[in-house]
């Protein structure tokens, strides 16, 4: 996916919510809904730079996954 499509996702328990927050510990977009059972987790507006967050986390355990 793209940024820009990454950005536009919709949640899957709220269907009419757009995805607007990251949680890290969850490793989970979350609508502003569902962002409320995360308060006690580490969460980012989800923006370009959480999916490039997430991406960067994905080359590293792939590079792992793949030298075993």
């Amino acid at each position: 996916l793209r940024n820009s499509e990454t950005l536009k996702m919709m949640c899957d328990l709220h269907t009419s919510e757009k995805i607007k927050y990251f949680c890290r510990d969850c490793i989970l977009g979350l609508c502003p809904e569902c962002v409320v059972h995360h308060a006690k987790h580490d969460f980012v507006f989800a923006d370009e730079g959480a999916a490039f967050e997430v991406r960067q986390q994905l080359k590293t355990l792939t590079l792992s996954i793949e030298s075993k």
